[in-house]
């Protein structure tokens, strides 16, 4: 995370992402854990959407309700950093979400803000690996500096192997 983020800070560009994925139905052709960073002057077309959704203000009153209602998996208060499971209408999936109520954009998070990410990835990835699929993408929603928007990283689980290949 570290390392993406300082190359977003050398391409000087607006929106810097990271997405990863892992195992064949989650687009790596080889069985492997494979990632990738894009940088660029406008949000991605996911990220996009993720906006339209709602600003901050939306999705801080969101995880309030679902903290409210103990729907939260983990919460860090220092970071204001969330994990929870969503179902998500706009994406058409159940996904675990780890979401910085603070900071729009990768690239500006600080060092609390990665070490919680980074944990509560790691948890959403242990999870979704032993209850769910051990195929998956994990998909970064960065605005810019200046946006009205929540960093956040999606945890899509693909089908498992046992299923057989889909389409």
């Amino acid at each position: 995370m570290k390392l993406v983020q300082e190359i977003g800070k050398a391409s000087k560009r607006k929106c810097v992402s990271m997405n990863v994925n892992f195992g064949f139905k989650a687009g790596a052709s080889l069985e492997h854990f494979h990632g990738q960073f894009v940088c660029e002057d406008e949000p991605l077309a996911k990220t996009s959407l993720a906006m339209n959704i709602g600003n901050k203000k939306y999705w801080k009153s969101w995880v309030k309700a679902i903290l409210e209602k103990n729907l939260v998996i983990d919460f860090d208060d220092e970071s204001k950093t969330v994990l929870f499971v969503e179902w998500s209408p706009a994406f058409g999936k159940t996904e675990l979400v780890v979401m910085n109520l603070e900071t729009p954009c990768f690239q500006n998070m600080n060092e609390k803000e990665i070490k919680a990410s980074a944990k509560f990835i790691d948890k959403a990835v242990r999870i979704t690996m032993s209850s769910i699929s051990d195929h998956f993408n994990i998909v970064n929603l960065s605005a810019s500096p200046k946006d009205n928007f929540c960093n956040q990283f999606r945890i899509f689980p693909r089908a498992p192997s046992s299923y057989g290949i889909k389409s």
